[in-house]
């Protein structure tokens, strides 16, 4: 069996504002931005968990590199920026953000290395087995 490797480049600078679906039928897929902090991937939807991400992964074998993916809806209710709802999906050096329910890792088994995950209500959640590598600092400020 031939597998198809297909990677998607993301350009810089460009605010790509669009609901992406990587469908069941489409393993190995690889989005690659050049760094986190140029390549955007953004949308705006809330409300259902199911409904609202800004990327969502039904195939296997995928992979996401130095992009940011980012749900701007606002604190009005859940907002998943990122639904990994397959196995075998790695992310590299990613940023992604919203306020409630930030990463809906939702099942399969999943890594994720050197990615920043930020949210203000359960900005991780799902039921997938995933090993997250990052390196954590803390700032600790004490008053006088």
């Amino acid at each position: 069996m031939l597998l198809k490797y297909i990677v998607l480049r993301i350009s810089d600078f460009i605010d790509n504002r669009e609901k992406v679906v990587i469908p069941a039928e489409k393993p190995y897929i690889t989005l690659s931005g050049t760094q986190a902090s140029n390549t955007f991937l953004i949308w705006s939807d809330g409300e259902d968990i199911l409904e609202s991400p800004t990327l969502t992964i039904f195939a296997s074998d995928f992979v996401c590199r130095f992009l940011t993916i980012q749900n701007k809806f606002g604190t009005a209710g859940r907002a998943v920026a990122l639904r990994v709802a397959a196995d075998k999906a790695a992310f590299y050096g990613c940023v992604i953000t919203s306020y409630q329910d930030t990463l809906l890792d939702d099942n399969g088994n999943h890594y994720f290395k050197n990615c920043y995950i930020e949210g203000a209500t359960d900005f991780i959640c799902g039921s997938a087995s995933s090993l997250y590598e990052v390196k954590v600092s803390f700032t600790l400020v004490v008053a006088e």
